[in-house]
């Protein structure tokens, strides 16, 4: 977290952010004044030197702004971060782009709750706006693999001092790759049980892919080629490690759409009768193990 910015929204003081990084402040200042004439609004989102390495950390608390609102736990997040006014709930975008399956996500943080509060992370996979209304579609969750409290995954209970906690993804199926990785760290409650004045230090996170996915990818892009992208009805696979490959096509709910050995060093592949839309190529050797992966539009 040493990379920071100062920011305004509508009548706020000057904040702060990590790069990167959104925070519940935008939603205070950006919808506060719509929705509550009689509260106080104030930042929870600051720069701080209770770091867990080099200079600076996430410092988030949670605040009373009184009115019809009372007290509002803050949220960390590198996802947009915006309000529906007719449901009263968060709308969250975006996040890391990612062209690969991730493994896991690790973050260093310190927590001080006030009266019953107790912290949340959530870490998800999604596909950027397949879900409905358009909507991001979660197709991957991570549990924290850190002992944190019997039965209560991801969420925070005190700690003193900076602990290491890591998420592990688990996805709907073997296939499905992820576009976003979302992470949000929220200091309380919610659902009107926050506590005013809990605390929560956040620095030092990570995403971390799937070594062997990484690997093999990196070893094989370089001689291999798909075109045209977008494609019509042909789209051509050209590759010097044609023996004993197989091609399979995936929709974005990763269904198996097509399958296909390949016969040269440029393949053609009829995609004439799939619907126009994003699909995921893999190339698989004999062991069936993935070599080469790439995103394809399909577009008439």
């Amino acid at each position: 977290m040493e990379a920071w910015h100062s920011y305004t929204v509508g009548t706020s003081p000057s904040m702060e952010l990590p790069d990167g990084w959104h925070s519940t402040d935008t939603i205070i200042y950006g919808y506060g004044p719509l929705i509550c004439s009689t509260c106080t609004l104030t930042p929870e989102t600051f720069q701080s030197t209770t770091s867990h390495s080099g200079t600076y950390a996430a410092k988030l608390i949670s605040r009373d702004l009184g009115g019809s609102v009372g007290v509002v736990n803050d949220e960390l997040s590198n996802c947009n971060i915006s309000f529906n006014i007719s449901t009263q709930k968060e709308v969250r975008s975006g996040g890391t782009a990612v062209t690969a399956r991730m493994d896991s996500v690790t973050a260093w943080f310190q927590y001080f709750p006030k009266g019953n509060d107790s912290g949340n992370v959530t870490v998800n996979a999604v596909i950027a706006g397949i879900g409905a209304g358009g909507t991001d579609s979660v197709i991957g969750s991570g549990l924290d693999s850190t002992t944190i409290g019997t039965g209560r995954d991801n969420y925070i209970l005190s700690t003193s001092t900076y602990t290491k906690h890591k998420y592990t993804l688990s996805y709907i199926n073997s296939t499905v790759v992820p576009d976003h990785i979302q992470i949000t760290f929220n200091t309380g409650n919610g659902g009107g049980t926050s506590t005013d004045s809990t605390t929560m230090y956040v620095d030092d996170v990570n995403i971390y892919p799937l070594s062997s996915t990484a690997v093999q990818t990196a070893a094989h892009s370089a001689a291999t080629r798909c075109y045209p992208n977008p494609a019509g009805n042909m789209l051509n696979i050209q590759t010097t490690q044609y023996q004993n490959t197989t091609a399979e096509l995936y929709n974005m709910l990763g269904q198996k759409v097509m399958v296909q050995s390949l016969q040269s060093n440029i393949t053609e592949m009829n995609i004439g009768n799939l619907s126009d839309g994003i699909y995921l190529l893999h190339l698989l050797d004999k062991n069936n193990a993935i070599i080469y992966q790439t995103r394809i539009a399909k577009q008439q």
